[in-house]
């Protein structure tokens, strides 16, 4: 599969992950993006991270 360039995307394209009925941002670092998920805090989505081994500063 060919990686597209933001200049293919237009510029009405956003980056948005939807997990449980929640719309999150893709632009927000991870532990942020899963803590905007109803009953997952900020502690809990670090943890989250940290157990699956991914960065929770990358973006999402």
């Amino acid at each position: 599969m060919a990686k597209l360039d933001d200049a293919d995307l237009g510029d009405d394209f956003s980056y948005i992950l939807r997990i449980a009925d929640t719309d999150i941002d893709g632009l927000k670092p991870i532990t942020y993006g899963l803590a905007s998920v109803k009953g997952i805090g900020i502690r809990t989505s670090m943890l989250i991270c940290q157990l699956s081994g991914i960065d929770g500063n990358k973006l999402g």
